[in-house]
């Protein structure tokens, strides 16, 4: 028997076994023809319903050759430089997987990373999102004011509009799809502590988009989802 590593993924290979003999050479048996396994594609999306103590991950998975035996993240305080004290939890969904956690601590920076596992007790992993959780006081006081969000409609068809109150100064507006591609992105600057923007959403594909708003000392994602 022989292992064979670092073969690549998705890639067909001929093996044959042989002999050596001190009269007639080398003599090889029958080829055959094998394929290696496809592994499955995991994104981590930006997390949301971010409060002082919980909040929920998000993710997208898609089949490989090998089926999906579970879903989940894995996530570790941010000063933690390897992955080994991580923490496990199952994700829900399939395509579309997701996981509400409790437990965290105030005003802390966390890594978190989406997973598929196969049959073959294989991992493939995601990207790593970094967040930080609610401050004691709330996610950002500017005075006496808190950061909100809203957005209406939300789902929507052709236009949103995004309301942010409890800011000062340029505020950034960035829409990720499921697949943490960039979809749009706009400055803002904040008019008696408040910021007003209707996005126009008819050129989104329908589906679930992530928006994040941040300024200088402040971020907070939000889903908006577009239908038709």
């Amino acid at each position: 028997m022989l292992v064979l590593n670092n073969l690549t993924e998705n890639t067909q290979y001929k093996v044959k076994a042989f002999v050596a003999t001190a009269t007639e050479g080398i003599i090889y048996g029958d080829s055959l023809l094998f394929a290696t396994a496809t592994q499955p594609t995991v994104t981590t999306a930006p997390v949301t319903n971010i409060t002082q103590t919980t909040a929920t991950f998000n993710g997208t998975t898609a089949q490989g050759s090998e089926s999906i035996q579970a879903r989940g993240f894995e996530y570790k305080l941010n000063s933690i430089t390897t992955w080994e004290e991580a923490i496990d939890i199952t994700a829900t969904g399939t395509t579309t997987i997701m996981a509400d956690i409790t437990g965290l601590t105030a005003n802390t920076e966390y890594d978190v990373r989406a997973y598929a596992q196969t049959q073959t007790d294989n991992r493939t992993y995601g990207n790593i999102e970094t967040f930080r959780t609610d401050s004691v006081s709330g996610l950002s006081d500017v005075g006496t004011n808190h950061f909100l969000v809203s957005m209406y409609p939300n789902p929507t068809t052709n236009t949103t509009k995004l309301v942010v109150s409890g800011v000062e100064g340029e505020t950034d507006i960035i829409i990720n799809d499921v697949q943490g591609k960039l979809i749009y992105q706009t400055t803002e600057k904040a008019v008696n502590g408040k910021v007003e923007k209707t996005i126009d959403v008819n050129s989104f594909a329908k589906g679930v988009y992530y928006v994040r708003i941040q300024n200088q000392t402040t971020s907070r994602t939000q889903k908006l989802i577009v239908i038709y």
